[in-house]
């Protein structure tokens, strides 16, 4: 039982992984941006407030059609999406200047999360079995706030040495490496896999009870 519930948790320790590496360049924003803002280009501090907060906004509007965008495509194929964009976003904190680059930046970055959060529940919904299923999500969420710690911890120690431009592309390549761990990994690919995965419980529980 135990090895059964390693073995079922292993997608989802990896889409954890994933999730933890994107968030490094978000989590860092937090720390560096309200002091190191004009290296950004920016020219006022109420900037940073707006470039914070951006991407929870956009989240509001663009979660239930990413949702629908989930019911058409692969779970695996959504976490690609996710992964190129928190990249190319966070890659793009260290590249471009000025408000309004950075205002398509932090949205885009509110569309990758999006991608990331929805998909990572839905793996953990695929794959954890029912009486793991508390334990899994707990294993997940603790396992991909890791990021948001490190990216805080790590960045706010490097940014001052190094400058917020290369710790951004540091950070973004970071992200990147979430893309072999996700091709090498078994999620499966959503609603279908799911719907197999109870009919074969169903079956198994079918045997049991009448002693096929």
């Amino acid at each position: 039982m135990a090895l059964k519930a390693r073995m079922s948790a292993n997608p989802i320790v990896v889409v954890a992984i994933v999730t933890a590496l994107s968030l490094l360049g978000d989590s860092m924003l937090y720390i560096a941006l309200p002091i190191y803002w004009e290296s950004a280009g920016l020219e006022s501090i109420w900037q940073v407030g707006v470039l914070l907060s951006i991407n929870r906004f956009i989240r509001l509007p663009f979660s239930p059609i990413i949702g629908w965008v989930y019911n058409h495509i692969s779970l695996k194929t959504g976490m690609v999406i996710a992964i190129l964009l928190g990249g190319f976003t966070t890659i793009g904190y260290g590249i471009f200047e000025g408000f309004a680059a950075w205002v398509i930046l932090r949205a885009l970055w509110g569309v990758a999360w999006s991608f990331f959060r929805i998909g990572g529940l839905s793996i953990v919904a695929v794959h954890a079995d029912k009486e793991h299923r508390g334990r899994s999500m707990g294993l997940y969420n603790g396992l991909y706030r890791t990021g948001s710690l490190m990216g805080m911890l790590i960045g706010g120690l490097l940014v001052p040495f190094i400058g917020l431009s290369t710790v951004a592309i540091g950070f973004g390549l970071l992200t990147l490496l979430g893309l072999p761990l996700l091709a090498a990994s078994t999620i499966s690919h959503g609603q279908a896999d799911l719907e197999k995965k109870r009919g074969r419980k169903a079956r198994e529980g079918f045997y049991r009870q009448t002693g096929v």
